[in-house]
């Protein structure tokens, strides 16, 4: 026959053990709660990113084709002032681009036409643990230790942007390397505050 006291003690023990059971499960509730909410605000974050690319699509529609279409073409205007004082003006820009493979012959045009100042070249190595004083020597006594540098060439595009103009202002001709987009770019300015 069980005493009081291990009926008691039994009893705790149960009650304690019920407990932890249902500390358990409203751990396992909150967890599920917050892995549903963050699954929810990834997929709201990924709608809101979409909606952000979708507007600036929108925003390039009316800014590059459709207003300066119709101020151009339609209306033969540059630039006017709404009523609210804001001031709409359309004018022409241009985006160059060399692509990947063209890089290597555009480089080779820019320094045999005495351009190559513009060229901008990071190099790279990788060391491991303990070389850092070798870090600082030439590419090539990297390449006598067997070590492969990465050597990236480039021109910054609002580099390249600003020589185009300079070479375009100037009647020199370009390399076929160089793919120039030509647009029109609509600008918005707020009315000048009065003082």
């Amino acid at each position: 026959m069980e005493t009081f006291d291990s009926i008691l003690e039994k009893s705790i023990e149960e009650g304690e053990q019920k407990a932890e059971e249902a500390r358990s499960v409203d751990s396992m509730k909150l967890l599920s709660q917050l892995s549903n909410k963050m699954r929810g605000l990834e997929e709201q974050l990924e709608r809101e990113l979409q909606a952000v690319e979708t507007t600036k699509a929108q925003i390039e529609e009316l800014s590059q084709r459709q207003i300066p279409d119709l101020m151009l073409h339609d209306l033969q205007m540059s630039k006017f002032t709404m009523i609210d004082g804001n001031e709409v003006s359309v004018s022409p820009e241009f985006q160059p681009s060399v692509t990947k493979d063209n890089q290597p012959a555009f480089f080779g045009w820019l320094r045999d036409n005495g351009h190559g100042d513009i060229i901008k070249r990071n190099v790279a190595v990788a060391f491991g643990k303990g070389q850092d004083n070798e870090a600082t020597q030439l590419i090539d006594y990297t390449k006598s230790k067997g070590m492969t540098p990465s050597d990236k060439v480039s021109v910054h595009p609002q580099t390249l942007k600003a020589f185009v103009k300079e070479q375009q202002t100037k009647g020199n001709k370009l390399p076929e390397t160089v793919t120039i987009y030509n647009f029109f770019k609509t600008k918005i300015s707020l009315p000048r505050k009065k003082n």
